[in-house]
């Protein structure tokens, strides 16, 4: 039998009281050699070592034989030959050359493309528009791939010149799956390609879609599971803050921020939040039990809906936000957990930003009301977020995957 890097073949000896040995190299190795040249170069190998050294690895009886850590879509030939002890100490042949050729097997490496298009409408600065959020899902024989949005005429190039496309600047390539959101006009039609590269170097079949951003192509596919009934709770709390502020600690002045800052009760072992919503949030998503099937999705804390105190070396958390924020009311949420895993209940805080970024103070560790001892604020990297209506479209395509 043959694997994507292994290979297994069973021997059975005609005489099952005899020493065999068995291995394999690639069959690129032994092409042209003939069977005497190649059990005589095994013979060598295994008499260098000695019987001792080697007896360990000898066979009797049938047996299969595995070999592992082997290349993908490569010819193997497996050799089997029998032997006994020489009067030296060494090895020497007792019947021929018995040989079998395998080929592991090689998947295709693919990429999965989702996309869901939204109503600009539904986020702050971005009306008259729309929003398109794309998910690429390499499989696991793509250890990288290259991708990139295309003008409609990308679909009249061979498949050759397809992957040409895709793989010409390094720069593109991502070896985990990748989610992001583009504001896009209405009536544009675009094509969203991708293509798998295996562990060999070689690329898989180009994963393509045609996307016509138009209202009537608004939504997302997909079964949403069903109910999977309540969730048991515990008694876990965290409290959170969240205050506004020009820059941080003298760095990045003129730009909005948001310093979110953590404080668990005692039998709280983790605790996950979601900061900038849009207010109304809590009641688009249907109130407490929405936000706890949020939280409880661990597919969302892989697209960094969600977050968690393990993900931080401390209990508060530093977001930068565009100037589209300003003028705005936003939701952030926390929830606790407890030894046992159980959810404890949500905590929301309501903050409101100033429609002029000068109108901020500029906040720096310590300020009145931190609730940190000396460990400093993690500084996420600037994040271009959109911030979010009422509306859970998204977020239920989300779920759905």
């Amino acid at each position: 039998s043959t694997g994507d890097t292994s290979v297994s073949v069973k021997c059975t000896p005609s005489d099952t009281q005899i020493f065999y040995y068995m291995t394999s190299v690639p069959s690129s190795q032994v092409n042209g050699k003939s069977d005497y040249d190649l059990l005589d170069e095994q013979l060598a190998a295994l008499d260098k070592q000695g019987w001792d050294a080697i007896a360990g690895q000898l066979r009797k009886g049938a047996s299969t034989y595995t070999a592992s850590s082997l290349t993908m879509g490569t010819e193997y030939t497996v050799f089997a030959f029998g032997l006994q002890k020489s009067a030296t100490g060494g090895v020497e042949a007792l019947t021929r050359l018995f040989k079998a050729g395998v080929e592991t097997t090689k998947p295709e490496p693919i990429v999965t493309i989702e996309y869901l298009i939204e109503d600009g409408a539904n986020y702050i600065g971005y009306d008259g528009m729309a929003i398109l959020t794309v998910r690429l899902t390499p499989n696991a024989a793509a250890v990288k791939y290259g991708y990139n949005f295309m003008y409609e005429t990308f679909l009249e190039l061979s498949e050759e010149e397809q992957i040409l496309a895709l793989t010409g600047d390094p720069g593109l390539f991502e070896t985990q799956a990748i989610q992001g959101q583009v504001p896009m006009d209405w009536g544009e039609r675009l094509v969203l390609a991708a293509v798998g590269i295996d562990a060999t170097g070689e690329p898989g079949p180009v994963s393509k879609e045609l996307i016509v951003v138009e209202k009537d192509n608004i939504g997302g596919g997909g079964d949403d599971g069903g109910d999977t009934g309540p969730v048991e709770r515990g008694d876990a709390t965290v409290e959170i803050t969240a205050t506004p502020s020009n820059g941080y600690h003298g760095q990045e002045i003129g730009t909005p921020m948001l310093i979110v800052e953590f404080t668990p009760s005692s039998d709280c072992v983790e605790y996950r939040f979601m900061v900038g919503m849009n207010e109304g949030t809590y009641d688009s998503v249907g109130g407490e039990d929405g936000l706890i099937a949020a939280f409880e999705n661990e597919s969302l804390h892989d697209q960094k809906i969600w977050e968690s105190s393990k993900d931080f070396s401390s209990n508060g958390v530093v977001y930068t936000f565009k100037d589209t924020v300003l003028g705005q009311t936003i939701e952030s949420f926390a929830l606790a957990y407890d030894a046992e895993g159980r959810p404890g209940k949500v905590s929301m805080v309501t903050t409101s930003f100033p429609s002029s970024v000068d109108d901020l103070e500029q906040l720096s560790r310590p300020y009145p009301g931190s609730t940190f001892l000396s460990t400093p604020l993690s500084v996420k990297s600037k994040m271009d977020l959109l911030v979010k209506k009422p509306n859970t479209a998204l977020l239920q395509l989300m779920r759905n995957n």
